[in-house]
């Protein structure tokens, strides 16, 4: 059998999860080559390469049988594909800083396997899940994209949008990390953005999200009117009056709602909108924020590991830094805390009496 035949049969594994580490490692060697996309296609052509779609016909299933097994091959591919993606990051603490740009490469040629095996689904418009894209940004890197609608979405660094490549009944994203989103109304089509057990819809607006792994999600409204609602009816922490309701709220400009992720509950305040969406403007600004927050801000905008002394966690900063060095900003954290600091080949590491 020559090489060919067996990458071939490789990719074919994928279906049928008969594939080994080693199989898999080899199919995503072989996709790193700039020729891959063309090879593939060939091979689907002169009938070598059989789509889920082809094999299903040739085994006599029937139409509508058909749409759900398709579904559920590209369910199955997804989970493949994450679950290769978080190994990746879970390696990447013991390799050099370049494996972050070999991270990135592999999820974008992986996603590209993923869109060539969903060619044949393009026609289903009720599969949404057969038609979705992930955009990934990684630490110190921000971008902007447009889908289908027409909205822009603005990505901060180390943040993931899971959408589909075209909207069909519904408008759905979903969001981890941090978003600033100009969205096209439709009043027939709310837009939603799921993060974690929170959704937020809008008709047409401009509104920031923030919803790393932390206690809480954030969610600011620069223009219009949004509507921030918890999947879980409220239940910990909650009175007696208001145990069991809908856990939802309405944002107008100059509103943030912060949803608890502990006790499951949503609370509005008034604020200024534009210190939350500095960051597009590329400004680190910090507004009573605690370090330990400000040091993951750090990490993800200069893309360096920060340890920090656990007794400076709670230390409340104030501040707001426009286009200067990691090492600009710290020094002035020297001089308002008292801390010391010390870069390394492993990043940085601060100590301090605390506050």
């Amino acid at each position: 059998m020559d090489k060919q035949n067996d990458i071939i049969q490789l990719i074919q594994k994928y279906w049928d999860n008969s594939y080994t580490d080693e199989e898999y490692d080899a199919v995503i060697d072989f996709l790193r080559r700039p020729d891959a996309g063309t090879l593939i296609e060939r091979w689907e052509k002169e009938g070598k390469l059989k789509s889920p779609a082809e094999l299903e016909e040739l085994s006599g299933t029937t139409e509508s049988d058909e749409s759900i097994d398709s579904q559920l091959n590209v369910s199955k591919l997804l989970s493949m594909i994450f679950e290769h993606e978080n190994r990746l990051i879970a390696e990447k603490k013991k390799r050099p800083p370049m494996s972050g740009y070999l991270k990135a490469a592999v999820i974008v040629l992986v996603t590209g396997v993923l869109a060539w095996f969903l060619m044949d689904l393009d026609n289903q418009s009720d599969s949404v899940s057969a038609a979705l894209l992930t955009k990934e940004t990684a630490r110190g890197q921000k971008i902007t994209l447009t889908l289908s609608d027409g909205t822009t979405v603005q990505m901060n660094s180390e943040s993931v949008l899971i959408y589909p490549r075209e909207f069909q009944n519904t408008r759905e994203v979903t969001l981890k990390g941090e978003a600033f989103f100009m969205v096209t109304r439709d009043e027939q089509k709310p837009f939603i953005v799921k993060t974690g057990d929170v959704k937020t819809e809008v008709l047409g607006t401009s509104f920031n999200i923030k919803a790393f792994e932390r206690k809480s999600i954030e969610v600011t409204v620069v223009s219009g009117k949004v509507k921030v609602k918890s999947n879980l009816p409220i239940e910990e922490g909650a009175s007696p009056n208001t145990k069991g309701e809908k856990n939802e709220i309405t944002l107008l400009p100059d509103q943030q709602a912060i949803y608890h992720v502990d006790s499951n509950l949503l609370k509005k305040s008034a604020i200024n909108a534009t210190d939350f969406i500095a960051w597009k403007e590329g400004m680190l600004k910090f507004s009573e924020v605690r370090f330990e927050e400000v040091a993951e801000d750090l990490e993800r905008w200069y893309g360096v590991d920060i340890a920090i002394d656990s007794r400076l966690n709670d230390c409340i900063i104030i501040g707001e830094y426009q286009n200067e060095s990691l090492e600009s900003i710290l020094k002035s954290f020297e001089f308002l805390m008292d801390i010391n600091y010390e870069f390394s080949k492993d990043g940085v590491t601060i100590h301090g009496e605390g506050c």
